[in-house]
Formats: structure tokens, sequence, C-alpha cells
């Protein structure tokens, strides 16, 4: 019996319209959505994390208590791809359940 053969294509655009090309290698991206809640001391990280164990929204804590520029946001970063995360932020992520 003969095997399957599979093409795949990743889409691109050019200055001639969208074009299709077969792709050397497709793997499974993994995206999450990063958000961040930024504090200058201990004792305010305890008491975010605090807040967040009681059931407190992330985004309202972030909101309230962070000093990063997307406090504003609710603390939201944006889409990451899991594997262009730094290490440590890499293996935190991959260590979550959904």
């Amino acid at each position: 019996m003969a095997g399957l053969i599979t093409c795949l294509s990743v889409p691109f655009l050019s200055y001639l319209g969208l074009r299709s090309l077969p792709a050397q290698e497709t793997a499974p991206r993994t995206i999450v959505n990063l958000e961040v809640i930024v504090v200058d001391t201990e004792s305010k990280a305890l008491e975010a994390l605090e807040r967040l164990k009681k059931g407190e929204k992330f985004s309202t804590v972030a909101a309230q208590m962070s000093i990063d520029p997307n406090a504003g946001n609710g603390g939201y970063v944006g889409e990451a791809e899991v594997a262009s995360l730094r290490p440590e932020l890499r293996a935190a992520v991959e260590s979550l359940q959904p």
C-alpha cells in the first residue's frame, strides 16, 4: 500500500498578490495572552497575590496596584508565542493548567 503524502503550504503576501509556498516544516505553536502586575515592594507583591487568591479579577488588581505601563489595560501585555519567551517565563507558563 502506498504511503499518504500531505502537502502543507504557508501563504504570504507579495507585491504580486497573495501566494502560497510549500511549508518545509509546520510545527504547532502555542500562543498565550500575557498579563503582568509589577510592584515595587515585596509587601505589595504579597498583597496582590493574596487578592488574586481570594478570587479578585487579575485586571482589577493590575489596574489598582501595578506600576507597569500596561496597568491601565488591566495588565494586558499582548499575545506571545510560548517558544519566544525567556526560559524562566516559558517554564512558568508551561507549568500552568488551562
